[in-house]
């Protein structure tokens, strides 16, 4: 009974890595495509457009992870008690998870300024620039309302 209490318990703590990590590399990699559609095709032609598809697919994909986190976080005991597990590692984890979520957010209000007012060929597509700053605050909206989730839950 032990063991598979441990087995589940390494299980639940790969997949909280698994979890953190993609949505470091789903953050950062999104970002890195917006970027390098605007400022490094070879070509040297500038397409934020395209760049809104990747960072708005970036942003949906980390919302799924961040609600699919903080289900897993939850742990739910046989008299409707609902805990959230905490140990040292899962609190590192939240901390990039979180710096990396703000970070791809401000990327995303900085890409839409720069879409607004300042993209390389001289021109200004503010449609494009809601695009980003759409995607940062549905990312930004949807981590708030995690966090929000998870102080009601340890504050019963």
């Amino acid at each position: 009974m032990t063991t598979d209490k441990s087995k589940q318990k390494s299980v639940n703590s790969f997949q909280s890595w698994i979890i953190s990590l993609s949505i470091l590399f789903f953050s950062f990699s999104s970002t890195v495509l917006a970027l390098v559609c605007i400022f490094a095709l070879p070509d040297r032609s500038v397409r934020p457009l395209q760049g809104g598809v990747f960072f708005l697919g970036g942003a949906i994909v980390l919302i799924a992870l961040l609600l699919f986190r903080w289900k897993k976080d939850m742990e739910i005991f046989p008299n409707n008690q609902i805990a959230i597990r905490e140990n040292l590692s899962d609190k590192i984890l939240k901390w990039v998870t979180t710096f990396f979520c703000f970070g791809f957010a401000s990327w995303g209000f900085a890409i839409a300024l720069i879409c607004i007012y300042a993209l390389p060929d001289k021109t200004f597509q503010p449609k494009t620039g809601i695009i980003y700053f759409l995607g940062s605050a549905i990312v930004v909206a949807s981590f708030i309302f995690v966090v929000w989730k998870n102080w009601l839950i340890k504050k019963r």
